[in-house]
């Protein structure tokens, strides 16, 4: 039971502030998950975590919020009721504007979980959208995080640069 609070943390985090560094003790999956620890019509590998946690986003922004229910652990109905569901990610666009696409995805693991953050572009900003799979690839935990800067970084032109003593 104490490893299925994890989720359920996470997203009372997201629903009350958007704290930088959520990602840090995560470690990332190999390419193949491990198929000793799953039932049949688990998910087996990275790109099939990568693929549940893209249709839950594109369900989403469809709104269709009782499809992402539907997929929802015991603990997260409770920790999240469908009929909530709406109003998160309506608070979610309201901040940051109209979903526009999935740019990038990334995919860890963290305790019991798989965790696959997704780089999403929303109106003018890009936001991290971490969902959490079980085992069996149902949705355990959502939280929205900041995503990494994607503003590449230069070096600065060393002959504009001046130091002047003091």
């Amino acid at each position: 039971m104490t490893t299925l609070k994890a989720p359920i943390l996470i997203l009372a985090a997201a629903l009350l502030q958007s704290a930088l560094g959520q990602t840090s003790g995560i470690q990332p999956v190999n390419q193949a998950v491990n198929p000793s620890s799953q039932e049949p019509g688990a998910p087996r590998t990275a790109q099939d975590l990568e693929a549940l946690a893209r249709g839950i986003v594109s369900d989403l922004a469809a709104r269709r919020f009782d499809a992402v229910a539907a997929r929802f652990t015991p603990q997260m109905s409770a920790a999240l009721p469908g009929s909530k569901l709406a109003e998160l990610w309506d608070a979610l666009l309201a901040k940051t504007g109209a979903f526009h696409s999935i740019r990038s995805a990334s995919t860890s693991e963290l305790q019991a979980y798989h965790v696959v953050v997704l780089v999403c572009s929303f109106g003018s900003s890009e936001i991290g959208v971490r969902v959490d799979l079980d085992s069996q690839g149902h949705f355990a935990g959502l939280s929205f995080i900041p995503a990494a800067s994607s503003i590449p970084w230069t070096q600065p032109d060393r002959k504009s640069t001046r130091l002047t003593p003091v």
